[in-house]
């Protein structure tokens, strides 16, 4: 089969796991989604915010919260007006709602990691490419990175939904492939990568050793084998399919959520 989806990332193993048939119309036929959820909608906000507000820090000058909050009210807006289909799947069920607790989010961050230190090597929003092995690219964009003047190096990334956090990310391939590709870029590097999960005001911290990197690495293979093999892109409907912005186009998602399948 041919390698179209290539490279690879972890939202695009994440997404042939979670339902093959969504991987096929998302990165083999390039279909357009139908919708966005607002969950997704608000996430995008936040990282954009988050992201904004750590490249404008100046020394030891650190932008007041109310201007936090009006940067992220202009993101929303903004946002707004590239997203015009955006859809509301569970409570609350109005967008403005939505609204209102992502700034409840971003206040929350602000006063729990005051006061906040510019970092001379601070990397966002960060293309990184490596490859697995010889056969496989992988890429990931990193919300942000600090490289500390010791060389070591702290990896950061925001979750705004309401996944209950978990106690560890050793099974967190997300966090896996974000340590393998600055291992990658800075071989001699100390590396932790540090979970925000802002709904509950909770990090978690992990620093994966090479014995658990070697162990990703091999399942990642394996799942890349399965898609590089995959005939007949079977979709896996759950409860998910209603955030699914194909599921107008796919039968047995349409039909599982008007209650025709089970």
């Amino acid at each position: 089969m041919s390698k179209k989806f290539l490279p690879l990332s972890s939202s695009r193993i994440q997404a042939y796991i979670k339902c093959p048939k969504m991987f096929q119309y998302r990165y083999m036929k390039k279909e357009n989604e139908e919708f966005i959820s607002v969950e997704a909608f608000a996430g995008k906000v936040v990282h954009k915010t988050l992201c904004d507000f750590f490249e404008s820090l100046e020394g030891a000058v650190v932008p007041k919260v109310l201007n936090l909050l009006k940067l992220t009210k202009e993101n929303w807006e903004e946002g707004l007006k590239e997203n015009n289909s955006i859809k509301v799947i569970t409570y609350p069920k109005k967008i403005k709602q939505w609204e209102l607790n992502t700034y409840k989010l971003i206040e929350g961050f602000y006063w729990d990691n005051y006061p906040f230190e510019k970092i001379e090597k601070s990397y966002f929003e960060e293309e990184v490419k490596f490859k697995l092995n010889e056969l496989i690219d992988v890429r990931c964009f990193i919300d942000k990175f600090f490289v500390y003047p010791n060389g070591n190096i702290d990896v950061f990334d925001y979750k705004t939904g309401r996944r209950k956090p978990p106690e560890s990310l050793k099974d967190d391939m997300q966090a896996a492939i974000y340590t393998m590709a600055l291992r990658d870029k800075f071989p001699d590097s100390k590396i932790k990568t540090i979970w925000h999960f802002l709904l509950y005001k909770k990090k978690v911290k992990i620093e994966f050793t090479d014995k658990e990197l070697k162990e990703w690495k091999e399942k990642i293979e394996l799942i890349y084998d399965d898609i590089c093999n995959e005939k007949n892109w079977n979709p896996k409907t759950s409860k998910l399919c209603n955030w699914c912005g194909y599921n107008k186009m796919c039968l047995e998602g349409n039909e599982y959520i008007n209650g025709k399948k089970k």
